[in-house]
């Protein structure tokens, strides 16, 4: 788990230029910094940076540097930040390169079945110097080039740069949990980089609003949804996706390259039968958490108390009683004094049927709104909710504690049917087939069935008017269009929403929402602390099983992730395994802003009005004062105004 950099030019660039680019993102990569380029002559160059230790120095191996040379210019260069988790010698430095010297990469991921591969690799001819999955990757891609992607399985972002041919591979892993983002400048120059913050060091970087984007977020929370960010020009390599081009290619500025989607979910439905398929999930499952728990450092679980990360914890727990490991699995918690948004006595219940030394914190309005500033800096966009501030505390928490890897239970609703969205697509095919018994038994009452059948109407007619553009969002009114030039769409218009089946919803919310924002706030909260999150539910081949399974495994009569909940009888506890609600890291932010300090929210919304430069009404601001006076239902579009407003200003956004 790392931070990468990669800047390609027509022009030459000085080493101060990828060597900023590489300090900005320290928090991805305190162990180790490197540096690589070119010169328009073709010639390799290999530096130190300023937090290059002495081990890598000394090393001997060929792609480790001697000293600093910051009187060397380049045309192209890779840059690199090190959070050592395996081989945590120095051949795990980066950018690392073939024996031949052909081939440099810059990486950041985990290949968790590295050791499988490299086997494959042996058997075939090929010698390994290095403990390190990169190794892996170099060799694999010079065996069976951009095919090498088919191989792996975990998550990454990398670039390749092919000193022989010059060519730049990029790629992104299938559901994109590391990020990989590029800007090219007014001159011509393509930037990569785990970050968007990587792009304002530079000299030709402006801050530019993407309207749009920034109207998708305001008005409906919704963010990574396309291959564009708040950023104007900024872009990211979308999840499955992969770049390869000359480095001689002319780019232009402000515009996107040319992309190659190379993994996509294939329809080969599986005849298993129920029980087959419990057995069969459950196996693939246990074999995902065995291969994320591969490290050289210490391992640490999420545990919110729900089914997800529960299951994780539980599973771990099993693995290590059959394997005999003596270990006591690390769990962090996040908790509130506020019993309706508390989740740990569901924690505790884990705990107790768990080898686990159990961690919980507390999290304050204080600590809230003080850490804004420093979450949309590690964020690089702004987020629409207080829940992210919770996650960006958790793991504060477990850097704290000396752990440099977590697990967490992210990535299976959306493929299991978690947010009951199977349900409400199998009644929709219920009453267009007229089976108005089959639904009103399922829904084991009269009240609940009507219920049932309006909530799947109102569901389906949402997705039939979504692409006609006619929903009225209810703020629309508050953000003025004379300075935020939009468009009055939903954001769903700009993505192929299918909803017809269940493989459908699945792309959508694996591809596009929520998913890929998820994962987004997921990595930067935890590169904050420098702590690399693991996704055992996002091994693809658990993903791949499950899209090719009928519906009815995963909704049994609106008993939600039904085929989750029955693989692990005898492993979950039952007062888990049976739990209906959903929560998550929720926040009681509702309390925060109505009861406990409505006045400092208050104080932060009309900060927020003035700092936006005119893009939010003033009226916004009465808005709050009705919802507090008259007590009317909360609405969180005030907190986005305010996280949306410390944004511009943290990062000197500008409306051009």
């Amino acid at each position: 788990m790392c931070g990468i950099s990669a800047i390609f030019s027509k022009r030459e660039f000085t080493y101060d230029c990828i060597q900023k680019m590489n300090t900005i993102i320290k928090h991805r990569g305190p162990d180790g910094e490197g540096i690589m380029g070119l010169n328009m002559e073709g010639e390799i160059n290999i530096s130190a940076g300023p937090d290059t230790s002495q081990v890598v120095l000394d090393a001997d191996h060929i792609y480790c540097p001697t000293k600093t040379q910051s009187h060397i210019k380049y045309r192209c260069a890779l840059g690199h930040r090190r959070l050592s988790i395996i081989d945590l010698s120095s051949a795990g430095h980066m950018p690392m390169c073939s024996p031949d010297q052909r081939f440099w990469i810059t990486y950041n991921g985990e290949i968790y079945n590295f050791i499988e591969v490299k086997s494959e690799l042996i058997n075939m001819g090929y010698t390994f110097q290095t403990k390190t999955d990169t190794e892996v990757i170099l060799s694999a891609y010079k065996e069976w080039g951009e095919e090498c992607l088919h191989k792996f399985v975990g998550m990454w972002s990398f670039i390749i740069l092919d000193v022989i041919d010059n060519i730049i591979f990029a790629a992104r892993d299938r559901f994109g949990i590391k990020p990989l983002y590029y800007w090219i400048d007014a001159e011509g120059t393509l930037y990569f980089a785990s970050e968007i913050k990587q792009f304002t060091v530079m000299n030709t970087w402006e801050a530019n609003i993407n309207h749009q984007r920034a109207y998708d977020f305001l008005q409906y929370a919704i963010s990574d949804h396309t291959d564009e960010t708040l950023f104007k020009g900024v872009f990211q390599v979308l999840p499955g996706c992969s770049f390869k081009s000359s480095i001689d290619t002319g780019f232009r500025h402000n515009s996107r390259i040319q992309i190659k989607k190379w993994y996509q979910l294939k329809r080969e439905p599986l005849l298993h039968s129920f029980s087959e398929a419990c057995k069969i999930f459950r196996e693939k499952l246990t074999l995902s958490v065995k291969l994320h728990l591969r490290s050289d450092v210490p391992i640490g679980s999420s545990l919110s108390g729900g089914l997800d990360s529960s299951a994780i914890v539980c599973i771990e727990d099993k693995i290590f009683k059959e394997e005999n490991i003596i270990n006591k699995i690390s769990t962090f918690s996040c908790c509130s004094v506020y019993a309706k948004y508390d989740e740990k006595k569901w924690c505790d219940i884990v705990i107790d049927n768990a080898s686990v030394e159990p961690n919980f914190i507390y999290p304050s309005i204080s600590d809230s709104l003080n850490s804004i500033n420093d979450i949309v800096w590690h964020q690089d966009e702004p987020y629409p909710t207080q829940s992210i501030f919770f996650s960006y505390s958790l793991f504060k928490n477990v850097k704290e504690k000396g752990i440099k890897v977590l697990l967490n239970g992210q990535g299976s609703d959306e493929y299991l049917g978690g947010y009951g969205q199977f349900t409400q697509h199998m009644n929709f095919d219920l009453i267009k087939n007229f089976s108005f018994y089959t639904l009103f038994s399922n829904s084991k009452s009269f009240s609940l069935g009507i219920k049932d059948m309006l909530s799947a109407l109102k569901y389906k007619l949402v997705q039939f008017l979504l692409p006609y553009k006619v929903l009225s969002p209810k703020n629309e009114n508050i953000f003025n269009e004379q300075f935020l030039k939009f468009r009055n769409e939903h954001p769903f218009s700009q993505i192929p929403l299918r909803q017809n089946n269940i493989q459908a919803i699945i792309n959508t919310q694996l591809f596009y929402n929520p998913l890929p924002r998820f994962l987004h706030w997921e990595d930067r909260n935890s590169m904050a602390s420098s702590i690399e999150s693991r996704i055992p539910f996002l091994d693809h081949r658990v993903v791949e099983y499950c899209y090719n399974l009928p519906v009815e495994y995963f909704d049994n009569s609106g008993t939600t992730k039904f085929l989750l909940r029955e693989s692990l009888v005898n492993i979950l506890p039952e007062e888990i395994r049976n739990r209906k609600d959903k929560m998550g890291y929720v926040t009681p932010e509702e309390v925060w802003v109505k009861k406990e300090d409505s006045l400092s929210y208050y104080k932060a919304l009309n900060e927020a009005v003035e700092n936006c430069n005119g893009v939010v009404d003033i009226k916004v601001l009465d808005q709050f004062n009705n919802m507090i006076d008259k007590d009317l239902p909360y609405d969180n579009v005030f907190t986005r105004i305010i996280i949306f407003s410390r944004w511009m200003k943290v990062f000197n956004v500008k409306l051009t």
